[in-house]
């Protein structure tokens, strides 16, 4: 895939204890893939990958990037019913969003 971070795929692959490493190894928690701009909280929240979602939060992950389409971390969770994630990320400061 273009342009992941092994954050990025830590994120993908639900592996928090690689996450935790890669961050407080200094991974970008923000950085995009080259491909859809999606942030490692993206790929977390679609996965529903809900301990690695809130140790990228705890990290300092904005909740409110969007991907080049336009989609949130938070419409990712809404739009596949991963209510822990939805709340999660909406405790993190993003607004209730709507599909």
């Amino acid at each position: 895939m273009i342009g992941l971070t092994a954050l990025h795929v830590a994120a993908q692959l639900g592996r928090e204890p690689a996450a935790k490493r890669l961050l407080s190894a200094g991974a970008s928690v923000n950085a995009v893939d080259g491909k859809s701009g999606r942030t490692p909280l993206h790929y977390a929240a679609e996965l529903n990958h809900v301990d690695v979602a809130a140790a990228l939060v705890d990290a300092g992950a904005r909740v409110d990037v969007a991907s080049y389409s336009g989609c949130l971390p938070v419409q990712a969770a809404l739009a596949r019913s991963h209510d822990r994630m939805v709340a999660l990320l909406e405790n993190a400061g993003m607004a209730t969003v709507t599909l």
